[in-house]
């Protein structure tokens, strides 16, 4: 794999689950070319101090960012100006990252194996939990090889490679003495009141079955069979058996080994079918069958917390970790400038600031 293939990282695999199993149907329409794909040239988009950073990275590197922002923001059409701008951000991100990757080897630094090791199986369990086939079925090692192109050994190699990246990035943070101060914490707390409220939410546990093959294929007497399965869960439930017992033994979610507990979730997040069904509910009730999309539950009640303001003391670690991150960013972008605007280290050949400014006044403007 070449130093370059920062689109091998399971940023850019994500991408390739949600864009062939269609988990998301708010994500944007990326069969046609837009005017950053337009753009780029058929060979590499950048060279970085001789290393090249090939075109289908940045594209994958790219798409994958689209698909990130029509989630945060709920859209599926983007005007052109939005666009180039995530193109711009997404190759300063790739040159400062492949001037970080070199730096980590210059440095010798190194990452051992049984870290590789864990991240590589969080990571990878984590797109299993997240994201399922046109079939149903969760996704497995043999489908991430399939869909990427790329063997298991270089996939955990990018997952080294962001490693080292991290690795030498907190080491220039350092480097640069990045603190944050009581007076910048109390200050981010006042800007940001409406960071801190905490909604509404329930504690949940749910015995959950699915339909086979999958809830979109299977037909009625499937359905039937599995409404069959867990009425007898229910049953058990309801003649004495412990919920938490019964989940463990039978459900089919996730959350099956920790007895369903769902969790603390939000009110305000909970999918419809939840909403409707816990309506009324009081600590131990417990639901009948609930039919969703995604197949059958059956929920107890665990508790209810009402809304609040979160103390400038709870939410202290909190916001100086994210304004440590912030400024260790700012930090190590600081130190890779100098060559990144060195033409005789770094060669950029898609040149995406020129784009936007041909684009209309009008369009560059918007927000």
């Amino acid at each position: 794999m070449s130093a370059g293939a920062f689109s091998r990282c399971l940023a850019c695999i994500l991408w390739m689950i949600v864009a062939t199993s269609a988990a998301w149907s708010q994500a944007p329409d990326l069969s046609r070319m837009d005017i950053v794909q337009r753009s780029v040239p058929d060979g590499p988009v950048a060279i970085v101090r001789g290393t090249p950073i090939d075109r289908d990275a940045f594209l994958a590197y790219y798409e994958n960012e689209l698909v990130t922002l029509a989630e945060m923001t709920q859209q599926r059409e983007f005007p052109d100006s939005e666009r180039v701008k995530v193109g711009i951000g997404c190759l300063a991100k790739m040159v400062q990252r492949e001037l970080l990757y070199q730096e980590a080897n210059r440095r010798k630094i190194k990452v051992s194996d049984e870290v590789v090791r864990r991240a590589y199986e969080h990571d990878l369990a984590t797109l299993k939990e997240r994201f399922q086939r046109k079939d149903g079925q969760p996704i497995t090692d043999a489908d991430i090889v399939k869909i990427t192109g790329q063997s298991l050994e270089a996939i955990r190699a990018s997952v080294r490679r962001s490693l080292l990246i991290d690795a030498v990035s907190d080491q220039i943070a350092e480097e640069q003495k990045v603190k944050v101060t009581d007076k910048e914490i109390e200050q981010f707390r006042a800007e940001h009141p409406e960071l801190f409220e905490r909604p509404a939410s329930v504690r949940l546990r749910q015995i959950f079955m699915r339909p086979k093959p999958n809830p979109k294929t299977a037909t009625p007497e499937q359905w039937a069979a599995a409404r069959a399965d867990i009425e007898k869960a229910l049953a058990r439930v309801r003649a004495g058996e412990n919920f938490e017992a019964v989940a463990r033994a039978v459900s089919q979610s996730p959350d099956a080994p920790n007895g369903g507990d769902m969790g603390e979730l939000p009110v305000e997040n909970l999918p419809p079918f939840y909403g409707e069904a816990i309506r009324g509910m009081k600590p131990g009730d417990i639901s009948g069958v609930i039919q969703s999309e995604y197949g059958l539950h059956v929920v107890q009640f665990i508790e209810s917390k009402g809304g609040a303001q979160v103390s400038l003391e709870e939410a202290k670690p909190r916001i100086k970790s994210v304004l440590e991150h912030s400024k260790a960013e700012l930090a190590v972008a600081t130190w890779c400038q100098p060559v990144v605007n060195d033409p005789t280290q770094v060669k950029i050949f898609l040149h995406l600031e020129r784009t936007l400014a041909s684009l209309p006044k009008s369009e560059t403007s918007m927000k």
